[in-house]
């Protein structure tokens, strides 16, 4: 499977960028590492009505002479209480936690669980979710129990070396950015006001907890468990929405579609499960299929009315020498990318769609000229397994001498066949040209193709890190026409002069092809970088993606 069997028209798909969720975890493994995240800190006494009560740390201090609970070591009431104890059963004090926003230090320089799990969905009236694991740097629990009105013990519990993790699960969202990359700013230039870039986050607004850790000594059920599920979860969201929600991509959208040009008008999300073996996604999948599940970014060119997501029967990434290799896939349908370049190559390949003329009034003097037709070549897709976008053009003229054609005539005919195709890293551009000549003084017929040539030009695809698609000339094949063909009467050669317009203006002009491609860049070419552009089984173009940002 992989990449190599990317089919984009099966669903109809224009564009998607695939990213792991592997490469998603290092994101957010970044995000979270930043020392300056928000610490977490909330006292409850015990209310007038005796539930627990959110107090104010200074207002607390003031009750207990200044004495900070979450100082108080762990005490199981074996002995008398202390000075510290006594102060803030006074107090009321009930219960407390301190969590400061980060990655546990137990995990050191080894593996950190999955932050960011997908939820695969493929219904295309459902947000798309992700479950996200809250993890923090440092967490302090503490809980006063009392019987009565007396505290018969106090629990000091720290996370050590099993991380106290919560379970929460947070839409993904797309919206106006804000903060644009000086990357992407300078990849947009001046043509900025043509689009407005969207970023795609992970929506703290949409987290909702699903499951509470069981901490040793904290009973489920009570006041500092409770406390817990009730108001970690928004004050930990919270305080991370200080930092700002996390970026997974930044995507240029065009205000108005340029028609020869790949510009991204609107993108959809979901997220892809790993497929097993018989082309369906795995129901149970193990750790490692699931690092290598995508979130797929489904990027339209024009109005977006759709497609609706089919299940997936390939995967962007195999195994883990992919998950090693790059994050993610950038792919476009055979037919996109077909556009794209026969928006560059028709020019180029007009000049060889002659319109024939024949020049001079008899068979001494006949002759001929040309020039490139005015009216745009059409080009045709194809069906797989024949080339990705061809043409066809034909033109004749013919002349006559004497008394309908009695002392001779001349037919010229002209027919180009053009071709596009795709294999592995190439695009092979394929030109057949051919001027076929009647000619038919008093006694004499002869028929030649005067000129018969095909032209294929091998272009080696690649991509620089900036995301600009360019093209490399491979070595041209031209097989050669023919051109020995002399048609004599007499003493005079009739056909100098038309052989003389194959040599210096057919022939010359049939030249291989220089192929511009100075305003492709890949969707998200700030964020990314590229490398290893590769057509498909399906003809799809794909090219391995790395986060730059």
């Amino acid at each position: 499977m992989s990449a190599k069997q990317s089919y984009l028209n099966n669903g109809g798909y224009e564009i998607i960028v695939a990213t792991s969720q592997a490469s998603i975890n290092n994101i957010m493994e970044d995000y979270l590492s930043d020392p300056q995240l928000p610490s977490v800190t909330k006292y409850y006494v015990i209310g007038v009505d005796g539930e627990p009560e959110l107090i104010d740390r200074g207002a607390l201090m003031t009750r207990t002479s200044g004495i900070d609970p979450l100082s108080i070591t762990s005490w199981d009431g074996s002995t008398s209480p202390d000075a510290a104890i006594e102060c803030i059963s006074n107090a009321r004090f009930l219960c407390a936690f301190e969590a400061a926003i980060g990655l546990p230090p137990c995990y050191g320089d080894g593996p950190v669980p999955d932050i960011i799990t997908l939820l695969p969905d493929y219904n295309p009236d459902d947000d798309p979710q992700v479950i996200f694991n809250l993890l923090c740097q440092k967490f302090i629990i503490v809980q006063a129990t009392y019987t009565g009105s007396k505290i018969t013990s106090y629990l000091n519990q720290s996370q050590g070396d099993n991380a106290w993790t919560f379970t929460s699960t947070v839409k993904l969202a797309g919206n106006d950015a804000r903060d644009i990359p000086t990357a992407l700013k300078r990849k947009l230039g001046a043509l900025h006001e043509n689009f407005s870039v969207q970023q795609f986050i992970i929506d703290l607004n949409t987290a909702s907890l699903q499951t509470t850790p069981e901490i040793s000594g904290v009973d489920k059920g009570s006041a500092v468990y409770n406390a817990l599920n009730n108001v970690f979860i928004n004050t930990y969201i919270n305080s991370l929405k200080t930092k700002g929600d996390p970026v997974l991509n930044y995507m240029p959208i065009a205000k108005v579609a340029a028609p020869s040009n790949l510009d991204i008008t609107s993108v959809r999300l979901y997220a892809w499960g790993f497929v097993g073996a018989d082309n369906w996604p795995v129901a149970n999948p193990t750790k490692e299929q699931k690092q290598l599940s995508t979130l797929n970014y489904y990027c339209a060119t024009g109005p977006f009315g759709g497609p609706t997501p089919h299940i997936p029967s390939w995967n962007w990434l195999d195994n883990k020498a992919d998950e090693a290799d790059c994050d993610g896939v950038i792919a476009i349908r055979r037919e996109i990318i077909g556009d794209f370049l026969t928006g560059l190559l028709a020019p180029l390949i007009q000049k060889n769609a002659l319109v024939l003329a024949i020049t001079g009034n008899d068979t001494s003097t006949w002759s001929a000229t040309s020039s490139p037709s005015t009216n745009p070549l059409t080009w045709q897709h194809g069906s797989f397994h024949s080339p990705v976008m061809s043409t066809v053009y034909t033109h004749a003229v013919n002349d006559k001498y004497g008394w309908h054609g009695a002392l001779g005539t001349l037919d010229l005919s002209t027919r180009l066949e053009a071709s596009i195709d795709f294999l592995e890293n190439k695009v092979i551009i394929k030109q057949h040209l051919v001027v076929f000549m009647d000619y038919a003084p008093v006694g004499i017929r002869r028929t030649a193709n005067i000129f018969d040539k095909t032209r294929t030009d091998p272009y080696i695809i690649k991509v620089d890190d900036n995301g600009n698609l360019t093209m490399e000339l491979g070595k041209p094949v031209a097989l050669p026409t023919d051109d020995s063909v002399r048609i004599k009467n007499g003493e005079r050669d009739v056909t100098d002069n038309i052989m003389a317009w194959i040599d210096n203006s057919v022939n010359k002009n049939f030249m291989d092809i220089s192929l511009p491609l100075k305003n492709f860049v890949f969707p998200a070419g700030a964020v990314f970088s590229f490398k290893d552009p590769m057509f498909s089984d399906y003809q799809d173009l794909t090219v391995k993606i790395t986060y730059s940002i």
